[in-house]
């Protein structure tokens, strides 16, 4: 989705796709329920965990959630990728 754009996660829930030539928010995804601990953006994906114990795929470019992972967990609460394998970190 290129440009120069930065993608955050908030304690609102919502990600957010903010601009930087312009300072403006683009774009507000909404989706998970609980605090946003962790975002990794790969291509045009970008991959979310949350408090509300799940992981989210998101398509930047359509801007909306393509699949959802429910843990088991009191949360997610960090993500790595490592050789195209996704780890998340959370509590028990």
């Amino acid at each position: 989705f290129g440009g120069h754009r930065l993608v955050t996660g908030s304690t609102d829930t919502t990600i957010k796709l903010w601009d930087m030539g312009t300072m403006r928010e683009e774009a507000k995804l909404g989706g998970h329920t609980g605090l946003i601990h962790a975002l990794i953006l790969l291509n045009e994906m970008c991959i979310s965990a949350s408090q509300d114990k799940s992981i989210r795929i998101w398509d930047m470019r359509q801007r909306e959630c393509v699949t959802t992972m429910d843990t088991k967990s009191r949360g997610c609460y960090g993500l790595a990728i490592h050789e195209l394998k996704l780890l998340s970190a959370s509590g028990s």
